[in-house]
């Protein structure tokens, strides 16, 4: 069998490849995680970092029938990247038994809007105590390899599957080069799929964001019940009726926090040499044409004190 996997990042253009792209090639087998029999039995045990979910010859069972011999079969699932450390490595050694010799594709996104939309995503799951933006970056960015940050470390990400498939079955790509040049993106992607690039793509999903209303509604549900009280309250209501308190909690303003000066010192500081590394490897260019951090500025000295009095950062 042949296989494309495509790992990540998360906020990255996967919901173009898995909406559009993907089902929308005829020589291409999407093995959808859309679908709930395929996340029980394929996609969720894989992630998992408990041996008792998971079993080998289940999953390379049940991948086998789920494959198309006479197609390019597509694995796609953003949680592979944005796991914990030790489940994305163990979740990079199992694709690479199941799926030896795959070709494996990685969009990677700018640190300084991944850092927001990623956030943005968490703001939109109900009931989850989520603590003010500055909290949120500061507790992570202390140390980012210890924390949610490390999985914006993309040269340590790819590597892993370098070493696993080989330099020349990766392919890296930045998510901006999908939003200014979309048919560049595509036959990118076709090209080192090795099938051809669909005629057309005249669709393009995007992810919603949540207000600030609805933020600011949760806040205060989160002061006066736990998370799991919230939670089966929430999931207790009528389907219809919390669509409607959706769509009121989110009328106005989109929720979207913006980071400031000392913030994006920081997130320089922390993953301009990592950018730089992989830029040099693949030939990217992040920092020249996309604007990703870059050690080449001043920020490694002026990160530390941005992030408040005796606050030290880790990169190490």
């Amino acid at each position: 069998m042949n296989y494309l996997l495509h790992v990540g990042m998360p906020q990255s253009a996967s919901t173009f490849l898995q909406d559009v792209l993907f089902p929308g090639c005829p020589e291409l087998n999407f093995i959808s995680n859309r679908k709930s029999q395929n996340l029980k039995a394929f996609y969720n045990p894989l992630c998992s970092h408990e041996d008792y979910f998971w079993s080998e010859p289940a999953a390379s069972s049940w991948l086998g029938e789920a494959s198309d011999p006479t197609k390019l079969n597509v694995v796609s699932f953003e949680k592979f990247s944005c796991t914990t450390e030790l489940s994305r490595q163990q979740v990079a050694e199992r694709l690479g038994r199941l799926c030896p010799g795959a070709k494996c594709l990685i969009v990677v996104r700018n640190q300084l809007d991944a850092i927001v939309s990623a956030y943005a995503q968490h703001a939109r799951v109900p009931n989850l105590l989520l603590p003010p933006f500055a909290d949120h970056f500061e507790l992570n960015i202390r140390d980012p390899k210890a924390a949610e940050f490390r999985r914006y470390f993309y040269d340590e990400f790819v590597g892993t599957y370098e070493r696993l498939f080989g330099a020349d079955a990766v392919l890296v790509l930045p998510y901006e080069l999908l939003a200014s040049e979309g048919p560049q993106f595509v036959e990118r992607v076709c090209e080192f799929a090795g099938i051809a690039a669909p005629p057309a793509i005249d669709r393009v999903k995007v992810n919603k964001r949540v207000s600030a209303n609805y933020v600011a509604l949760r806040r205060i549900a989160q002061n006066v019940a736990s998370p799991e009280t919230l939670r089966r309250a929430w999931l207790g209501l009528p389907y219809p009726l919390r669509q409607k308190i959706k769509a009121l909690s989110n009328r106005g303003r989109r929720f979207a926090p913006t980071l400031s000066d000392g913030q994006k010192l920081a997130v320089a500081a922390a993953f301009g040499p990592s950018n730089e590394k992989l830029s040099k490897r693949h030939g990217l260019q992040l920092a020249e044409r996309y604007g990703y951090p870059s050690a080449a500025t001043d920020a490694a000295e002026n990160a530390a004190p941005a992030l408040g009095d005796g606050a030290v950062l880790k990169v190490a």
